[in-house]
C-alpha cells in the first residue's frame, strides 16, 4: 500500500470519526461554511435545542436565520486576517424557532471538512444555570435583608408605637386644635415608616405562620370586593378566572399579602380603562395563580432584578413589594414566573400540590 493511499485512508477514517462524534455529541454542533455562510449539518443536539428540523437548516444562509442573531459574526475576513476563527466559551443568546431566547456557552474553530474550510460551533445551553445563579444572589440579598430585620425591626417599631400614642393623645387635646393637620401629618409618616418595618419583617419570615389547606379560589373571592373598589376609584378594571383546582397548603394571611402586592402592582402599570386580571388553573404538579395587567410592559434590563430588595422605579417606592412576594412564595415553596411585552406583564405562581 502506498503512502498516499494510507493518508487517504486514514483521512477517511478521521472524517468518519469526526461525523459520528458530530451527531452523537450531547452538545449542539453546527458546521457553516466559510465561503458560502451556508449551513452544512447540524446535530440533533442542535435541532432540539434550536426547534428547527435539519431540512429547514440545512443549504440556508446564516443571515436569514434568526437564530445566528446574536452569535459571534461569521465572517470569511478571519481567514484573510490569517486568523485560526478559534473562539472559546464565548457567551451569547439565541432565539429559537418558538421565539424564547436562550443563553449559550459557544465555542468555534476553522476546520476543514471533505476539502471545505467551515466553521465548526459547538455550543451548550445554560440558560437554566444563569437563572440559577441570578436567582441564589437573589436569595443571598434576601436573606441579608431577613437577617437586618429580624434584629432591629421591632427596636424601631417599639418607639414608633409610643411616639404615635402621644401624638393621638395630643391631637385630641383641644390646646393643639389648631395644629391637628400638623399632628395628621406625623401620624401619617409614623404609619408610612410602620408599613416599611411591616414589610421588612414579612421579608425575612420572622414571623411564623402555620400553613393549611385552601382552596384559593375562595380566598381570591373574598379579597375580590376590596381589589374591585380600588379599580373603582382610579377608574381601572379587574376581573378574575377561576378554574376549578385542589386544594394546596398555604398561610392565608400571606396569600391574601401575596394578591395585593402583585394586583397593586398591576394598577400602577396600567393607564385609566385599563385591566388587571386574576387567573387560576392547575398543572399536574401545582396549582397555578396567574395575576396579568395590560400595561406597557417591564423594560428587559428590569426585568431581572425583579424581586431585588430596595430596587424600585417608583420615585416613591421602597423596593420591598416585590421582595416580600418572592419571599413569600419561596416559603411555600413555589415559584414565580414573569413574562413582560408592550402589551402587558404576568406573573405566574405555582403552588406545589401537597
Amino acid at each position: 500500500m502506498t503512502a498516499k493511499k494510507e493518508l487517504q485512508l486514514a483521512a477517511k477514517r478521521s472524517e468518519e470519526l469526526f461525523f459520528k462524534s458530530f451527531h452523537l455529541s450531547p452538545a449542539m454542533m453546527c458546521l457553516i461554511s466559510v465561503e458560502k455562510r451556508t449551513v452544512l449539518d447540524v446535530n440533533d443536539a442542535w435541532c432540539f435545542f434550536t426547534g428547527y428540523t435539519k431540512d429547514e437548516v440545512i443549504g440556508q444562509c446564516t443571515d436569514v436565520l434568526t437564530v445566528f442573531s446574536n452569535h459571534y459574526p461569521i465572517d470569511s475576513d478571519v481567514l484573510d486576517s490569517g486568523s485560526s476563527g478559534s473562539r472559546s466559551n464565548f457567551k451569547v443568546k439565541c432565539l429559537t424557532k418558538q421565539g424564547h431566547i436562550r443563553e449559550l456557552i459557544h465555542s468555534s474553530e476553522i476546520i476543514e471538512v471533505t476539502g471545505e474550510m467551515c466553521f465548526l460551533y459547538v455550543a451548550l445551553d445554560v440558560t437554566e444555570n444563569e437563572k440559577l445563579t441570578r436567582e441564589i444572589a437573589r436569595l443571598d440579598k434576601l436573606n441579608l435583608i431577613g437577617q437586618m430585620a429580624a434584629g432591629i425591626g421591632h427596636e424601631i417599631r417599639n418607639p414608633l408605637t409610643t411616639v404615635r400614642g402621644f401624638l393621638q393623645f395630643m391631637m385630641s387635646k383641644e390646646y393643639f386644635a389648631n395644629h391637628s393637620h400638623h399632628f395628621e401629618l406625623m401620624i401619617s409618616e409614623l404609619d408610612r415608616a410602620n408599613h416599611i418595618i411591616t414589610e421588612f419583617l414579612s421579608l425575612a419570615g420572622y414571623k411564623h405562620y402555620d400553613r393549611q389547606s385552601h382552596n384559593i379560589n375562595l380566598l381570591v373571592e373574598n379579597i375580590f370586593p376590596l381589589l374591585q373598589s380600588e379599580a373603582l376609584k382610579e377608574n381601572k378594571n379587574i376581573s378574575f378566572l377561576l378554574e376549578d383546582i385542589p386544594k394546596v397548603d398555604i398561610n392565608e394571611m400571606e396569600f391574601r399579602q401575596l394578591i395585593l402586592n402583585l394586583v397593586k402592582n398591576g394598577f400602577e402599570a396600567i393607564d385609566s380603562g385599563g385591566c388587571v386580571k386574576i387567573q387560576t388553573y392547575s398543572t399536574v404538579h401545582s396549582v397555578v395563580l396567574r395575576i396579568e395587567d395590560t400595561g406597557h410592559g417591564i423594560p428587559s434590563d428590569v426585568l431581572g432584578k425583579l424581586g431585588t430588595p430596595f430596587f424600585t422605579t417608583k420615585s416613591h417606592g421602597t423596593g420591598l413589594g416585590l421582595a416580600v412576594c418572592y419571599s413569600i412564595v419561596e416559603r411555600h415553596n413555589g415559584r414565580i414566573d414573569v413574562a413582560s411585552n408592550e402589551h402587558g406583564t404576568s406573573f405566574t405562581i405555582h403552588f406545589p400540590l401537597p
